[in-house]
């Protein structure tokens, strides 16, 4: 149907539904001058407009045939009155038929904070009050992270419904994102979030039906929830009332135009296709700022002929000036550029007209836009050759970013080296054959390589590739000693990717011996050299090795003619993190840390990624201490800070949830812990996969939480998790495996296993002992986990013997205000307590308060900098 008679027939169309039915018929073959065509395609659509009459223009009450609208608008509100064990303090909205109020928990259990959502007194139809009451079973059916918690419900005295959820302090997701000038990338991470519980419901065989950005709020710290189900659809067979039909049938589902599918607006059968269609709307104006339809001001005829038959907007077609900057980008040509193409394509797809040419489901969607964010293939796109090898760079680009930037230093030092005619002449040539290689590694992995023919495969994996590539370096490189140490610099920096630390390690320590010969002992190659070897220790968990190596690389830049700023940054950064999250020695990890966090904030342009970490750091050691509000600011503008790198975000982000979490844990919040940690783990395994390092540190950090809330199988499978890649690790990080294994532990104790746990707990032992006890967060972890295992076999003096253990520890080699000092104070006490022994609890409590108290020498604040 081209735009002209689209055209015609929306104009016969307005004028035929505008006049009296029984006149219609008489002015339609008039109107329509005998075209058979445009006739069926005019009685269609009014048709459909009968069957959908008021779903976009009649106030809910009309349809149900209450008239006086303005005596229910003075209804009695519920303001002061208690509701079970919450009281209603302030109103927050209204809609069509419920109010919404504010609400907080008098029974003094605990502080909550609520949102009550009740019928509004005379809205006494059945069908609202069957609507209701399906909305509490739907929502105690949906426990989600990005979904709003049903917490109780009921009807109060006077027959008014209500129910009790989790209070939101959020703002519409198009809101929050435009506010913070959110780039592309970092929209479509948070729009996969809403994913996430829309898949999630529709796994539980509920339709939402009414997803627009009112109903996605999004949180201070950027945590989605999805509001309001009281529309939503059971996929399942309801009970069979007299009122459930007739809401189907009436049309009392209330609908929101701009996002309403086209099945919707024509009154068919609902399926998750329709969520599927509304998200595709939602992205559109994430994306472009705009609708794909204008439907403003339309009657319910001409919503539902523009959703019926007029194409959308491509999204790249619909950016403006304004749309542009709101997403910090240049220009709306700029924006356009980026939405052309994939973008496009998703979008489109997710906003077919026919249900089923649509996503199969919202996890379908979810992943082509986390392809669109890897540089991988789409499904949206035709799968042509053309199409794979125009995203083979961004495929790369995710893995090898590390010699990416590596290579890139190289060419600018090379450039900068330039002194005279002979330096140049022998800088272009080794410039040249560091390019020979580079072209070798990058065709080795394109698609069109003869290695395709050769395995039958067509994608080369580049950790073989550079297997290869180090081959030729030692066998062809062997009269070019700079190149070669070059070279093994960029491998050995690449190999750290791909869990091949034992390989890294001899590649840097091979860079520094030639880099030492060919450009001498002081020079700011060596110095580099020495600098990642530190960080390969860090993270292997040898904070000992790393903090030797991170003080001599920082003596080293210091030295230099001309220091390198970013450099002494980056050595700061890495060494604060040592000792105050490794060592645990707070106050001068504290101190270089804000002192890293501040020369980059001086920097013209902020390293966003690099600054967020050094923050989460800073965060990290500080939360050891008893300054909440410093820790949780430092948190805070990490995850501002980490936000504004759209290439790094995810990966930086998940380290920052991760130790939030931790934080929120020792405070006893361990279900909002266990919720930050699972959202840093499901961000880390998308990027770096079931198996590495990183991924089994997650784990075991998420495992801590879920053993405390009593989640033993899931914690269980998180520890086998963790055990199997950490005794894959070459060479083995100790740190973390000892952590794994006491974790399993943990497990086996709660259930029963005790034999079992004290296996594990004796590998934990004889593992810390080979490495002379120089671990103090495990020791202090593994004799508090002793202790219980004790505890529960009856051994009672060998349970308070490893609790003193601990204490003694933490004491020693952390201080008397440690929070692991008092933690392990308050432990004893508990114990003794126990034990029945009174008195020597309450004297180790008085020990614990006068700590906090009396602050050691020097430290004047609580947060143990001096002011």
């Amino acid at each position: 149907m081209n735009d002209t008679r689209w055209s015609r027939i929306n104009e016969i169309f307005d004028k035929v539904i505008a006049a009296d039915p029984a006149q219609r018929p008489v002015l339609l073959r008039e109107l329509a001058a005998g075209d058979a065509t445009v006739m069926a395609e005019v009685e269609e659509l009014v048709a459909a407009s009968d069957r959908t009459s008021g779903i976009f223009d009649d106030p809910l009450l009309r349809i149900l045939g209450t008239e006086d609208l303005d005596a229910l608008s003075h209804r009695p509100a519920l303001l002061g009155r208690t509701l079970g064990v919450y009281r209603v303090t302030s109103e927050i909205g209204r809609g069509g038929m419920g109010v919404v109020y504010e609400g907080m928990r008098v029974d003094q259990q605990f502080e909550q904070r609520v949102a009550i959502k009740s019928l509004g007194v005379g809205f006494d139809h059945p069908e609202l009050h069957w609507r209701f009451k399906r909305e509490r079973q739907i929502l105690a059916g949906l426990s989600h992270p990005n979904i709003a918690a049903l917490y109780d419900g009921g009807t109060t005295d006077d027959g008014i419904p209500y129910l009790v959820m989790e209070f939101v302090p959020g703002v519409p997701i198009d809101a929050w994102c435009n506010a913070r000038h959110l780039s592309i990338a970092q929209r479509i991470d948070l729009f996969r979030q809403v994913c996430d519980a829309i898949q999630f419901a529709h796994g539980k065989l509920v339709v939402h039906r009414d997803i627009k950005p009112s109903n996605v709020l999004v949180t201070a710290d950027g945590v989605v929830k999805v509001l309001d189900f009281g529309v939503a659809k059971l996929l399942t067979p309801e009970p069979s009332t007299d009122a459930a039909p007739e809401v189907t049938r009436d049309g009392l589902a209330p609908l929101t135009s701009g996002y309403a599918s086209p099945e919707q607006a024509r009154g068919e059968e609902i399926t998750t296709a329709a969520d599927v269609y509304s998200l595709g709307v939602v992205l559109y104006r994430l994306l472009t700022g705009a609708s794909p339809y204008d439907v403003t001001g339309k009657s319910a005829g001409e919503v539902l002929s523009i959703l019926s038959t007029q194409p959308p907007r491509t999204p790249s077609e619909a950016v403006s000036e304004a749309s542009a900057r709101d997403r910090g980008i240049e220009s709306a040509r700029r924006l356009r550029s980026l939405l052309t193409g994939e973008l496009d394509a998703i979008v489109l797809m997710a906003l077919r007209k026919e249900p089923e040419r649509r996503y199969a489901s919202v996890a379908a969607l979810s992943q082509d836009l986390l392809r669109y964010l890897k540089g991988q293939p789409v499904q949206a796109r035709p799968d042509t050759l053309g199409y794979r090898a125009r995203t083979f760079v961004r495929r790369q680009r995710t893995v090898v970013v590390a010699a990416s930037i590596a290579i890139l230093a190289l060419i600018g030092a090379t450039v900068f080296s330039i002194r005279s005619a002979s330096v140049a002449s022998e800088e272009a040539r080794r410039a040249t054959l560091m390019s020979q290689y580079l072209r070798a590694i990058v065709g080795a992995a394109d698609p069109s390589h003869y290695s395709t023919f050769r395995t039958g495969r067509s994608d080369v994996m580049l950790s073989e590739v550079l297997d290869s590539t180090l081959a030729r370096v030692e066998r062809d490189l062997v009269d070019e000693p700079r190149v070669r140490a070059d070279m093994y610099w960029t491998l050995g920096n690449a190999f750290r990717v791909f869990n091949k630390h034992a390989v890294a390690i001899r590649l840097l320590d091979s860079a520094r011996i030639l880099h030492s010969r060919t450009l001498g002992e002081h020079s700011i190659d060596v110095a580099r050299d020495v600098h990642y070897r530190a960080l390969l220790h860090q993270e292997t968990g040898r904070s000992d090795l790393a903090l030797t190596g991170l003080r001599e690389a920082l003596a080293r830049y210091r030295r230099l003619p001309a220091p390198p700023d970013t450099e002494v940054t980056d050595v700061m950064a890495s060494l604060g993190q040592v000792l105050g999250v490794g060592m645990q020695q707070r106050e001068e990890g504290a101190a270089l840390l804000r002192e890293a966090e501040q020369r980059e904030l001086r920097r013209d342009a902020p390293r966003w990624a690099l600054l967020g970490l050094a923050q989460s750091a800073l965060a990290t050691t500080l939360m050891t201490g008893p300054d909440v509000a410093a820790t949780d600011s430092a948190f805070g503008r990490a995850v501002a800070s980490i936000g504004r790198d759209s290439v790094r975000s995810q990966g930086e982000l998940a380290f920052v949830l991760l130790n939030w979490g931790t934080a929120m844990g020792r405070r006893g919040s361990h279900v909002r812990a266990a919720a930050l940690k699972r959202d840093g783990l499901r961000a880390l395994r998308e990027i770096y996969g079931p198996t590495h390092s990183l991924t089994a540190t997650f784990q075991q950090r998420l495992g801590d939480e879920l053993i405390r809330l009593d989640s033993l199988d899931a914690a269980r499978a998180l520890a086998d998790s963790a055990i199997a890649v950490q005794e894959t690790l070459v060479p083995r990080n100790y740190f973390e495996f000892g952590n794994a294994l006491r974790l399993r532990a943990a497990v086996a104790r709660k259930s029963g296993q005790l034999d079992d746990a004290g296996r594990l707990l004796t590998r934990v032992r004889t593992m810390l002992d080979s490495m002379g006890n120089t671990q103090t967060l495990p020791a202090i972890a593994m004799h508090t986990e002793f202790s219980r295992l004790h505890e529960a076999r009856g051994q009672m003096a060998a349970a308070r013997t490893a609790l003193e253990q601990a204490h003694t520890i933490a004491r020693e080699r952390l201080g008397p205000t440690h929070v692991l000092t008092l933690a392990a104070i308050g432990d004893r006490a508990a114990f003794a307590g126990r034990r029945g022994n009174q008195s020597e609890a309450a004297s180790l409590r008085r020990d614990s308060l006068e700590a906090v108290a009396t602050p050691p020498p020097g430290q004047n604040s609580p947060d143990g900098g001096k002011r």
